[in-house]
């Protein structure tokens, strides 16, 4: 292609200058002899037509303009030569060199017709020519070199992709990858769209890692905040909440960096978790984050009878996954409705439903909701959200199914194993009729769910752990006391456990505190061997009485 049009231009170049020196040059010539030296000539003023011809010829360029004499010549038989102009290089110009043109006119004033003749010097015109063939090779030259370049960066460019497509073909089928240019080659544009499709998501894994990173150290400031500001445990308890899955999110930014994993599950190892406590968790932070939605209603029903109940999974994720399907359900909800989600036991199993009674989908759409970049009235959507779950549900050896009738609203079931319970749980509290309880916390609300539970013992009421430690000097040492024992407390840096262990009431105590899900505070448990219960459970816990 580049030699072709290296070829065209050179011809059109060539033929506009040959055209220039041999034809119009000469025809220009004519026309200017014609209207101005022979009209002249009629009124008999040869001279000032002489020396106008002279004028005319000495504006252009000896070099170029190859026309080395003109002449004009008339009157009976052509015999009298009216003016004339001769290059004074034409002495030195070979006879063969010389090339004449004439043209006969006849002027309407004119008796007799006169002619024309042009002589033209032959030879330049050849050194010119030569001139421009010299330059038309460079010019086929010069576009040669830039198609090999054009073709080398393209096939560079293929080539690549064809080696990425090999590549995650090998990884894909286990082909070794020398037999891997006899595949298809439908198989291996496929390969080279899912590398480009790689490449994309690899920038994305770098723009996530640096949002991860720009985010932490604001979430540090917040969360060292949460446990100083002086709130009712509700709200800090759902803040908290919130700060921890900034935390995951911020966490789980960088491990999926890599383009292996995006979209798919954490790296993160699964831990044991309280079903129900786990759910309360994230639909009080949901009803909260959606109170300004008026006419829409999210509610859990109570699952007393699952207290004790664990699933193996990775808190965040899980977490995730139901604030997405919640998000889901309030988005299929145009003006009002109701968002229900419970807590169900079947067969060793661990259902999470979630059920609202928006527009519904499509039945046939159903099947492929699940599936990578499908999704379905919302605008903007990446089709990400369903996919995810699944996979993540998935990982963790459970299942999610899908139910839905246009009109009627939809179904969400998430499906886990149910898993041992903990080293550090308490199954229940068995109390003696008549013992003393010591309550340590600091908000008050907690305090009166106590209250309600423990009716038939002696309950002393302490807020801090300076009241604590006075509390425990009235008390005798044969008494049999239990203390149920906050974790942090507002305005005071001292934890529950470091209080514990300072006492040495470790075999009497319970860790009763909503950061129950916080590995550092399950360990610290089970080396003192405390009971530790979660703070929202604190309604639910079976209470004996011996």
């Amino acid at each position: 292609m580049g030699v072709v049009s290296a070829v065209a231009i050179s011809y059109f170049m060539t033929r506009e200058v040959f055209l220039r020196i041999d034809e119009r040059e000469v025809e220009a010539l004519f026309s200017a002899v014609e209207a101005g030296p022979v009209g002249f000539l009629t009124t008999h003023a040869a001279k000032f037509a002489d020396e106008q011809l002279s004028a005319m010829m000495g504006q252009m360029n000896p070099e170029t303009r190859g026309i080395v004499g003109v002449s004009v010549s008339g009157g009976q038989g052509g015999s009298e030569k009216y003016l004339s102009w001769s290059d004074p290089k034409l002495l030195e110009i070979s006879a063969e060199c010389i090339s004449k043109f004439t043209k006969v006119v006849t002027p309407a004033s004119a008796l007799f017709p006169f002619q024309i003749q042009i002589e033209t010097n032959a030879c330049l015109r050849a050194a010119e020519r030569w001139r421009l063939w010299r330059w038309n090779a460079f010019m086929v030259i010069l576009c040669m070199a830039i198609s090999f370049v054009a073709v080398f960066l393209a096939s560079s460019a293929v080539w690549r992709s064809i080696q990425k497509a090999r590549k995650v073909l090998s990884e894909k089928t286990k082909i070794d990858p020398k037999g891997i240019p006899f595949i298809p080659i439908r198989e291996l544009v496929i390969g080279a769209m899912r590398a480009k499709e790689l490449e994309g998501v690899e920038s994305i894994g770098r723009m996530a890692a640096q949002v991860a990173h720009d985010i932490r150290s604001p979430v540090a400031a917040l969360d060292m905040l949460v446990s100083e500001l002086e709130l009712p445990e509700d709200n800090r308890l759902i803040l908290r909440s919130a700060v921890a899955r900034i935390k995951d999110i911020a966490s789980d930014l960088v491990s999926k960096g890599s383009p292996s994993v995006y979209g798919a599950p954490s790296g993160d190892e699964p831990t044991l978790q309280m079903a129900v406590a786990l759910v309360e968790d994230i639909v009080s932070e949901k009803r909260l984050q959606h109170r300004a939605r008026t006419g829409i209603e999210i509610e859990i029903i109570p699952a007393v009878k699952l207290y004790g109940i664990f699933i193996n999974v990775d808190p965040g994720e899980l977490k995730r996954v139901i604030s997405n399907l919640i998000n889901n359900a309030v988005e299929a909800i145009e003006t009002s409705g109701k968002i229900l989600t419970a807590v169900e036991k079947k067969r060793g199993s661990v259902q999470i439903c979630i059920c609202d009674t928006g527009k519904g989908i499509p039945e046939d759409l159903l099947p492929k909701l699940a599936e990578r970049g499908t999704t379905f009235g919302k605008a903007g959507g990446s089709g990400l959200g369903l996919y995810h779950a699944k996979t993540t549900i998935e990982s963790w050896g459970g299942k999610l199914e899908i139910s839905s009738k246009v009109g009627d609203g939809t179904e969400v079931v998430v499906t886990l194993p149910e898993a041992p319970a903990p080293p550090w749980f308490t199954p229940h509290i068995i109390l003696k009729k008549g013992q003393t309880v010591v309550i340590v916390d600091d908000d008050d609300s907690i305090h009166r769910v106590w209250e309600s539970r423990l009716v038939g013992v002696s309950l002393r009421h302490v807020h801090t752990p300076r009241d604590l430690e006075a509390c425990i000097a009235t008390i005798s040492p044969s008494e049999p006391v239990l203390y149920l024992c906050d974790c942090e407390f507002a305005g005071d840096k001292t934890t529950g456990l470091e209080l514990i262990e300072k006492l040495h009431i470790e075999a009497q105590s319970i860790l009763v505190t909503s950061k129950y899900d916080e590995p550092e505070v399950q360990a610290e448990c089970i080396r003192l061997l405390v009971g530790l219960l979660p703070k929202r459970m604190a309604g639910f816990v079976p209470v004996q009485f011996s």
